[in-house]
C-alpha cells in the first residue's frame, strides 16, 4: 500500500488511545457548546467571524504540534462551527482521526475537505485516497489517484499508486496499462520496467517479463547495469544461452559497479564454469566500491561450497589473499582468515591470528571460545591457561570458559587456579551438569595433587552423586584409595562397578587389579592385570603391577622378569629400579 506523506508532525506517532474517547464525547456534547456560536454568528460581522475562526484554527494547530490531539480536535471542531466552508479544517480533522485509527470517522471529513476545496489541493486528495484505502474502498481510491494524475501528470508516484490498487482489486491489465501510460509520459525508466516485470511474473507471463528487461537494455545499450538485469531475467527463466551471450557482452564493458562482477560470477557458478567464476570474483573482491561485509559473506558462501575440492579451495585462497591485502587490520577479515586456516588444519597459524584478533577485540565471546578450542587442539596448555584466565574475567557467566580454565590450570600445575575455577563454576552452572561434573573432577584432582585428600574425596563423592556411572572418577578415586590403602572396601566397590561399565579400557582393568591386590585378592588381581596387558602391552605400570602380584604369589623369579620388562619400557614407579636391583618387592 502506498505510504502517504501528510502534513503532520512526527510526534503524532505517540497519539494516545484516549483521544478517540474524548472526540466521541466532544461530538456528543458539542451541539450545546456550539449552539452559542451559531446564535452569536448572526450578531457579528465577517471580521469577527474570521477572527474567531482563526483563533480556533490556530489554537488547534498549536495543540496538534504539542501532541495534545484531543484539544486540537476540540478547537478544529469549534472552527467548523464558526465557518463550515473552509476545507483546511476538515483536512486537519480527517488527518488526526485517520492517524488515530478511526477511519470511518475520518472518511466524512476527508470527503468534505475535497468537496469544499476549489483549488484541487493535492494533499487533500492524497489524504482522501489514503482514508478510502483504510476503509477498503479501493475503487474510490483509484478514482482519486486517477484524478491526481490529471491534476499533476508529472508526479510518478500517482501512477504507481493507481497500478498497485488496480492489481490489489484483481484488475491486472489496468495495472499494466497505468504503468504503460507512465512510460509514455516519462520514457523508459528502470524502476517502471522493473515494476512491470514484477507484475508480469506475478501474472505468470514470464515472456513479457523478460521483454521488459530486453526493452530496457535496448533503450540504454551502454548501461552495464541493465545488461545484468537482462541476464538475470534470462537466468530466472532458464534461458541460459541468452544469459551467456549477455554476460559475454558485459565482459567487454566498463563498469564502476563492482557488484556486477559477483552477479556474473554467480552465473558461471550455475553453469560450472569455475575459471570464469573466479576471474570475476577476483575483480569483485578487488573493487573498492563493494562493501567489505558483502565480500566476507561471499567468502563464507564459497567456503560452504568448496567442500573437499582442492581446485576450488586453491582459488578461494587467492580471494582470501585479496581481502588480507585490502583490509590487513580489519578484525572481521582476520577472523575469517583464522577460520580459513582451521579449515586447512593450520592450527598454529590460526592461533597466531587469534593472538592478534583478541589483542584488538575482547568484547565478543565467540572469539575467545574459538581461540581456546585451537589452543586445546594444539595442546598448548600454557597459552590456553593465560587466555582462559583472561577470558573468564570478561565473561564470568560463560561456563565453557571455566572448563578451559580448569583444564589448562591443571595441565600447567596451577592447582589453586583449578580450585578457583571449580568454586566459580558451581555458582554459575545451573542446568549443564555434564560440564559441572568435568570441572569438579579437575578440582578434585587438584586437591589430590596438593595432598588435600579429605577435600579431594569430598569432591569425588559429590561428582559421583551427580553422575554415579562416571567411569573416570570411579577409576581414579578407587585407585587413589588403593594407593593410600584407605577405605579399601569402598575402593573395591567402585572398581567392581567400573568393571560392569567398561572392560575394554586397559587402565580401568589395571586399576581393578591393583585394588584387588591391595585387598589381598592376588589370584583375582592376576586375572585382571593379564587382561590389562592384553589390551596394552606398552605400559610399564601394567608390567610392574604384574610383577608385584606375582611376588605376592611367591613367584619371585617371574616377578623379577616383569619388573625388568617394565624397566625396559620405562615410566614405572619410583621404586622400580630398586626392585630389580634388590630382587624384592618394595612398597
Amino acid at each position: 500500500m502506498l505510504v502517504i506523506i501528510m502534513n503532520f508532525n512526527k510526534m503524532y506517532k505517540n497519539l494516545i488511545n484516549t483521544c478517540l474517547v474524548l472526540v466521541i464525547l466532544l461530538l456528543v456534547h458539542s451541539c450545546t457548546i456550539l449552539q452559542k456560536f451559531k446564535t452569536d454568528e448572526t450578531q457579528v460581522d465577517s471580521r469577527t467571524r474570521d477572527f474567531n475562526f482563526n483563533r480556533y484554527f490556530l489554537e488547534g494547530a498549536r495543540q496538534k504540534t504539542l501532541g495534545n490531539f484531543d484539544e486540537a480536535l476540540r478547537n478544529y471542531l469549534l472552527a467548523t462551527r464558526v465557518d463550515s466552508t473552509e476545507p483546511a479544517v476538515y483536512y486537519e480533522i480527517a488527518g488526526i482521526l485517520n492517524m488515530a485509527g478511526d477511519y470511518s470517522a475520518a472518511l466524512n471529513y476527508a470527503e468534505q475537505a475535497v468537496k469544499l476545496d476549489k483549488y484541487n489541493n493535492e494533499y487533500y486528495k492524497i489524504l482522501l485516497a489514503e482514508v478510502y484505502q483504510r476503509n477498503n474502498l479501493l475503487s474510490k481510491a483509484v478514482d482519486v489517484y486517477e484524478d491526481l494524475i490529471k491534476i499533476n501528470p508529472d508526479e510518478i508516484v500517482y501512477y504507481f499508486s493507481v497500478s498497485e490498487l488496480y492489481f490489489s482489486i484483481g484488475n491486472e491489465r489496468r495495472a499494466i496499462r497505468t504503468l504503460n501510460n507512465a512510460e509514455k509520459h516519462f520514457g523508459v525508466l528502470d524502476f517502471i520496467s522493473l515494476e512491470k516485470e514484477r507484475l508480469y511474473r506475478l501474472m505468470g507471463e514470464n515472456s513479457k517479463a523478460v521483454g521488459e528487461m530486453e526493452k530496457l537494455s535496448k533503450t540504454y545499450p551502454d548501461n552495464v547495469n541493465y545488461k545484468i538485469l537482462l541476464a538475470e531475467s534470462y537466468i530466472n527463466n532458464s534461458m541460459y544461452d541468452k544469459a551467456l551471450k549477455t554476460f559475454e557482452q558485459v565482459e567487454f564493458m566498463k563498469t564502476e559497479n563492482g557488484l556486477i562482477y559477483f552477479s556474473v560470477a554467480d552465473f558461471y557458478r550455475i553453469t560450472e564454469e569455475y575459471d570464469k567464476m573466479f576471474s570475476f570474483l577476483q575483480k569483485g573482491f578487488a573493487a573498492q566500491d563493494v562493501d567489505m561485509d558483502i565480500k566476507i559473506k561471499m567468502m563464507i558462501n564459497l567456503l560452504s561450497f568448496v567442500d573437499d575440492n582442492q581446485y576450488l579451495f586453491k582459488n578461494t585462497s587467492k580471494l582470501m589473499d585479496i581481502l588480507l591485502v585490502t583490509y590487513p587490520e580489519d578484525i572481521k577479515v582476520r577472523t575469517l582468515y583464522s577460520d580459513f586456516l582451521v579449515y586447512e588444519g593450520k592450527y598454529d597459524l590460526a592461533q597466531k591470528e587469534f593472538d592478534f584478533i583478541l589483542k584488538h577485540e575482547k568484547s565478543r565471546f565467540i572469539l575467545w571460545e574459538q581461540a581456546l578450542f585451537i589452543d586445546n587442539q594444539l595442546s598448548d596448555w600454557e597459552a590456553m591457561y593465560h587466555r582462559s584466565k583472561e577470558a573468564v574475567e570478561y565473561f564470568p557467566n560463560q561456563s565453557v570458559l571455566f572448563l578451559f580454565y580448569a583444564i589448562s590450570s591443571y595441565q600447567t600445575e596451577n592447582f589453586q587456579d583449578v580450585i578457583k575455577a571449580g568454586k566459580r563454576a558451581i555458582s554459575i552452572i545451573i542446568s549443564d551438569d555434564d560440564m559441572l561434573v568435568q570441572i569438579l573432577t579437575f578440582k578434585g584432582e587438584a586437591y589430590r595433587k596438593l595432598d588435600k585428600h579429605k577435600e579431594s574425596d569430598e569432591i569425588f563423592d559429590l561428582v559421583l552423586s551427580m553422575d554415579p556411572e562416571y567411569t573416570m572418577v570411579l577409576n581414579n578415586y578407587s585407585y587413589y584409595l588403593a594407593l593410600r590403602e584407605d577405605n579399601l572396601d569402598k575402593a573395591i566397590e567402585m572398581s567392581t562397578k567400573l568393571m560392569t561399565l567398561d572392560t575394554t579400557n586397559a587402565a580401568y582393568l589395571d586399576t581393578h587389579a591393583w585394588v584387588l591386590y591391595k585387598h589381598g585378592k592376588y589370584e583375582d588381581a592376576l586375572e585382571y592385570i593379564d587382561k590389562a596387558i592384553q589390551k596394552n602391552s606398552e605400559s610399564a605400570i601394567h608390567f610392574e603391577h604384574k610383577g608385584d602380584i606375582l611376588y605376592k604369589l611367591s613367584k619371585k623369579e617371574e616377578a623379577l622378569l616383569f619388573w625388568k620388562k617394565a624397566l625396559e619400557i620405562g615410566e614405572g614407579s619410583d621404586f622400580l629400579e630398586k626392585k630389580v636391583i634388590e630382587k624384592t618387592l618394595i612398597e
